[in-house]
Order: structure tokens, then C-alpha cells, then sequence
């Protein structure tokens, strides 16, 4: 019987404990989440500029369009949310605003002038000699140094 009492008292408290623990463990995965979500955010747009900066002629305008959406998006939804970021990446945060609010150059006009894929350049300059080969095909075509390419972009 007083086993009984025993469990009856105990029993609601231990319940109590280990639904605190639980919440406890659940609000860490919780805060260790956020963090990550947020660390992803600024890397998100930190990675995004760097290959915005980076893109070259070879590269097409519609990589770097995409590239700009996704950066203004990340930077969109921290400038939305950025009172919610934890207080140990304040720095972080500063650092990526800084980036967001830093506009990115125009597409340069001499982009444009070069066709954007292989099949566009084939059709709009068959090859430089515009000599056919035995077979009716347009010859290979050749770097300045007479090499062939299989690229005609190739340098």
C-alpha cells in the first residue's frame, strides 16, 4: 500500500521531468536548426556574388540571372527574418546586408553580341574558311594556331 502512494506522488513528477527534458532536447535541435538555417542563408548569398563576380564570355547571361535571383531572394528573406537571427551571428549578419545592399554591375553589353550556345554559333558562322569536306559537312572548326576544337568556344 504505501508502495502505491509512493508511485501515485512520484510518478506525475517523473512524467513532468521527462516531458521537460524532452522540450529541452527538442528546443537545441530547434536552436542548432536556426543557426544552420541562417549560416546557410549567408553562404547562400556570400557563394552566389562570388559567382556572379566571377563569370566570364564563356559563361551565358541566363546562369547569371539565375544566380542574381537566388541572391536577391536570400537576401530578401534575411532582410525579412533578421530580427529572429541569433545573437553569435550579428556579425555575420552585418557582414551580409553589406553584400546585399552592394549592387551588382550590369550585364556588359559586349556579352550580348556573342550567340549563347553551341548550335546558335553552328548556324551563325559555319566554320572560318566556310569550306565543306568530302561528305557535304562543314569542316572541324580551328583555333587561330590551326588546331582543331571540340568546342567553338575553345581557346
Amino acid at each position: 500500500m504505501r508502495l502505491r502512494q509512493l508511485a501515485i506522488r512520484a510518478l506525475p513528477w517523473l512524467l513532468l521531468a521527462g516531458m521537460t527534458g524532452f522540450a529541452a532536447i527538442g528546443w537545441v535541435h530547434f536552436i542548432a536548426k536556426d543557426q544552420t538555417l541562417w549560416q546557410r542563408s549567408f553562404e547562400t548569398v556570400h557563394t552566389a556574388t562570388a559567382l556572379i563576380d566571377r563569370l566570364d564570355a564563356h559563361d551565358t547571361r541566363a546562369v547569371r540571372d539565375a544566380l542574381l535571383r537566388q541572391r536577391e531572394e536570400q537576401c530578401d528573406w534575411i532582410a525579412r527574418y533578421a530580427e529572429h537571427v541569433p545573437h553569435d551571428l550579428a556579425e555575420a549578419l552585418r557582414q551580409t546586408r553589406v553584400v546585399c545592399d552592394t549592387p551588382v554591375p550590369p550585364w556588359p553589353a559586349d556579352h550580348d553580341a556573342a550567340p549563347e550556345d553551341s548550335e546558335d554559333i553552328e548556324q551563325a558562322a559555319p566554320d572560318a574558311t566556310g569550306e565543306e569536306d568530302e561528305a557535304g559537312e562543314e569542316a572541324p572548326e580551328t583555333t587561330d594556331s590551326g588546331e582543331h576544337t571540340d568546342h567553338p568556344r575553345a581557346s
